[in-house]
């Protein structure tokens, strides 16, 4: 009983080191049991709709062009159509012709595969002030199948389902009106389509499921709609293949522009390694802060048997057995560990439904309610109190392995394998310099706490700093820098309007491959007034005036071309090679520029100089166009992802802090503890409380710097890799830089850190003395 109320009693006496250590005990459970819980009720109904409702496992975009192989299908009384558009305007039976044609061929060319048209229609809405895009899918018959999670599915010409972030984001319920070019439509039910689990169409990562939504209609009401029809291919595997080199060249299909496999496109496959990267995310925080947790708990206890060892020793000596001593140490580690295990567990639980409904403030996916399971609060709480059990059990049973004569003798203090490194290491600095190092290199295991520690914390700064200005980054640095507020499509084959207002006058051919990728090539003139381009600040519009290809930023992360390479130009059967002349500033799109005139020769076969299909403009459009996007709505519109960025970035800064914090006053209190005696002598030798706590604190202040040195190139190489990852599977890029400025102020906040920890230290120094040293070490 004794010896219970000895742990208990040191147990009281170390309630700051306590707190602390529960602290980083909830966040190691908190961060696994909010990420676990909120993947899993996204994961399992996601994997079940995408099943049931059979996702498409590739998609096929074709050309718009009518193919000359296209008109032997069509009847000649509609021979004067030229794009799949016009001709489903005119003939339908036509239309349905030509795709069941190009359905035949691609399957012919691939036999082990399915396919099926995915017709679709998108529609600008000006409800109010804001322009919206509303895109309406035609249903399939057996591939990617419309999920009605409320309500009916549309039935009548009059009936139209939204989806339900859409519809809740402006208070529009099911059986209410909605009214959609100029007619009045009844909102029959909730709509999920399986291959768009992110609302994202062709211009760009604007993600805003308030200002864009998708749309089901009956098919009646889908063909009376005027809007362009644009089609593609959704396609399944019918066999097991090689997903990667199935679809390796495609050259006898001319109206085959890009194959892509789902986990490849960001609208519908982003969603995989979402919720994988999520969960993995959350387990990998937490093993790292777990990991901090078990190596403070074993020094604490490793620290008081040290204290104890002569007790121990005596109950040894008096025939305790070493089972009976370790019970109390380990109800110790359980008391240290159980609570912080058990309060993260409940807060992980708590927040996992506030991270579930915030996945699906961007993701269009079924869900289900959040229900504790076994596998969860075993990972959580029972695998870790666990593994702690077990290393105070090491802990504890090798001390207790000793002889009871050599417990109750002072130690011997050998010096170990760091402590023969450190005079050759430092032996060319001053006594006291050589003197601070000693002491903090003296035990491996709380520097290894203290590093990991500031590098989790220096890690995540950088990351948030990255985060800032991202969207920016990738949207509003390229619109500002251009005087574009009105940009206007003409219709298909058709003269462009006559313009009041002051215009450029643009090209603008979506689909075309560069070198084997599918960009938008944009022909601009040399002298155009509203969208100059530039590199690295520098304006560039004068070498469209050269013979070759200006590329985006974009591009060039993602395909690794650099200026001056070669790249290969296809659009439909016309290939020409061409020089990379510059790499235009722009994150948000796989674009290339290039010279109007050049471009349009290039699409009409040499008899047009002065083809233009799109026009930039300042001031409002006065004539009528296919399309008009309002430059300035759709800022508007990735303002709220800018806005969310910035949210996180502060949250990861705060948390970063909150964990440096910790771990520097843990570490700090472990070691003024650790050297209780030392620090006494030397305030009886004469030092002053300024160098005493240069020697036992301040000296963490350096290497707190060092750990930000070696961290920074190791998260600017983690940056490129998810840079080069995004880019590389879904084609789109999220930049995350650091501007020296960012580099600046992420070591003045790993600094303040340590400023802000410290001082409880310090206090701690203060207020030993040589008498309370010499009371504990006589026991």
């Amino acid at each position: 009983m004794m010896l219970y109320k000895s742990v208990f009693r040191h147990f009281k006496r170390r309630r700051l080191q306590v707190i602390l250590l529960s602290v980083i005990i909830i966040l190691s459970a908190f961060v696994y049991v909010v990420m676990a819980y909120s993947v899993s009720a996204l994961r399992g109904p996601t994997e079940q709709f995408f099943e049931d409702y059979r996702q498409e496992h590739f998609h096929v975009t074709m050309a718009g062009q009518l193919t000359p192989d296209d008109f032997v299908m069509i009847d000649p009384a509609y021979g004067q159509a030229r794009t799949l558009s016009e001709l489903y305007r005119l003939d339908l039976e036509s239309f349905d012709a030509v795709i069941d044609e190009r359905i035949r061929l691609f399957e012919d060319a691939y036999p082990l595969v399915e396919t099926e048209a995915r017709l679709y229609k998108d529609i600008r809405h000006q409800p109010s002030d804001m322009q919206q895009i509303i895109r309406l899918i035609k249903d399939g018959n057996r591939i990617n199948l419309s999920y009605i999670t409320a309500g009916d599915k549309p039935v009548t010409a009059n009936d139209i389902a939204l989806t339900e972030a859409y519809a809740t984001s402006h208070g529009i319920g099911i059986g209410d009106d909605f009214q959609l070019e100029g007619k009045t439509y009844t909102v029959t039910g909730y709509v999920l389509f399986p291959d768009y689990s992110l609302a994202l169409f062709d211009d760009g990562f604007v993600l805003n499921n308030s200002t864009r939504t998708l749309a089901l209609v009956s098919d009646e009401a889908f063909h009376d709609l005027g809007s362009d029809v644009q089609v593609r291919l959704g396609g399944m595997f019918i066999e097991d293949v090689n997903r990667n080199t199935y679809f390796s060249s495609h050259e006898g299909l001319p109206f085959v522009l890009q194959i892509a496999l789902t986990e490849n496109t960001m609208r519908s496959g982003a969603i995989y390694d979402e919720l994988a990267g999520g969960e993995a995310m959350g387990l990998l925080l937490g093993l790292i802060i777990a990991s901090m947790a078990v190596l403070t708990v074993a020094i604490m206890v490793s620290r008081m048997l040290h204290e104890q060892r002569g007790a121990i020793g005596i109950l040894k000596a008096l025939g305790y057995r070493n089972r009976e001593i370790a019970i109390p140490y380990i109800l110790l580690v359980i008391m240290l560990s159980l609570p912080g295990l058990v309060i993260g567990y409940v807060l992980g639980f708590m927040a996992a439904e506030p991270m579930k409904r915030a996945y699906q403030a961007f993701y269009l996916l079924p869900e289900a309610p959040i229900h504790h399971t076994w596998q969860v609060f075993l990972t959580s709480i029972t695998l870790p109190l666990l593994v702690l059990m077990v290393l105070g059990y090491v802990v504890i049973i090798r001390l207790l392995r000793e002889h009871p004569v050599a417990l109750m003798n002072p130690p011997q203090l050998r010096p170990g394998r760091v402590r023969h490194v450190m005079p050759g290491l430092f032996k060319r600095f001053s006594l006291l310099t050589r003197l601070r190092h000693a002491y903090i290199w003296r035990h491996p295991g709380r520097l290894l706490v203290f590093a990991t520690g500031v590098f989790v914390a220096v890690y995540l700064i950088l990351m948030s700093m990255s985060m800032m200005n991202m969207f920016d980054k990738v949207f509003a640095d390229y619109y500002n820098k251009i005087d574009v507020n009105y940009i206007g499509y003409c219709e298909p084959f058709e003269a462009c309007p006559l313009e009041e207002t002051t215009i450029d006058r643009v090209i603008e051919v979506p689909h075309v491959l560069l070198n084997g990728k599918s960009v938008t090539v944009v022909g601009l003139d040399a002298d155009n007034q509203f969208h100059p381009l530039y590199q690295n600040g520098r304006e560039i519009t004068h070498l469209l005036d050269e013979n070759g290809i200006i590329i985006t930023k974009a591009i060039a992360l993602e395909a690794g071309i650099k200026t001056g390479d070669k790249v290969t130009l296809s659009y439909g059967q016309e290939t020409m090679i061409l020089d990379v002349l510059a790499i235009q500033d722009e994150y948000g799109g796989a674009k290339a520029y290039m010279n109007r005139t050049a471009l349009s020769l290039y699409l009409t076969g040499g008899q047009q100089t002065d083809l233009y299909t799109t026009v930039y403009a300042k001031d409002p459009l006065s004539g009528d166009y296919a399309m008009v996007i309002l430059v300035p709505d759709l800022l508007a519109q990735t303002r709220d992802l800018q806005v969310i960025a910035e949210v996180a970035s502060f949250i990861l800064i705060v948390v970063s802090m909150l964990v440096g914090a910790v771990v520097i006053l843990l570490v700090g209190m472990l070691s003024i503890e650790a050297y209780f005696y030392d620090i006494s002598l030397f305030k009886v030798i004469g030092y002053d409380q300024a160098e005493i706590q240069n020697i036992f604190l301040n000296s963490y202040r350096l290497y707190v710097v060092l750990l930000f040195v070696i961290t920074l190139p190791i998260a600017l190489l983690s940056f490129e890799i998810v840079v080069w990852y995004l880019a590389s599977q879904y084609g789109m890029i999220f930049p995350m830089t650091l501007s020296w400025i960012q580099i600046v102020m992420s070591l003045a906040l790993t600094v303040l850190i340590f400023y802000v920890a410290i001082p409880i230290s310090k206090r701690k120094i203060s207020a030993l003395s040589l008498q309370q040293a010499l009371q504990i070490y006589q026991h």
